[in-house]
């Protein structure tokens, strides 16, 4: 719970009604922020599919070339991790 309070946005005065002077452009600048990380994401989103394919791809291969090297499927999973 220690780490909620850390990062909150806005305190629990604010939350209730108790705004600072100063709450509302705070409060812009923290949902400009965050719409700023959602188009990111959204924008990005095509390369991060690609990337995890390309890093299933890599796991998979590492996967086999253990076994093929003599290790068990287990052996080869715990590797994999």
């Amino acid at each position: 719970m220690d780490g909620l309070k850390q990062d909150h946005l806005i305190t629990m005065a604010e939350f209730k009604g108790k705004m600072g002077a100063d709450a509302a452009p705070r409060i812009a600048v923290q949902l400009a922020r965050f719409r700023e990380t959602v188009q990111y994401i959204k924008e990005s989103l095509e390369l991060q599919i690609e990337f995890s394919r390309y890093t299933a791809r890599i796991m998979h291969a590492k996967y086999v070339a253990l076994v093929e090297a003599g290790f068990t499927e287990e052996q080869a999973l715990m590797l994999c991790r």
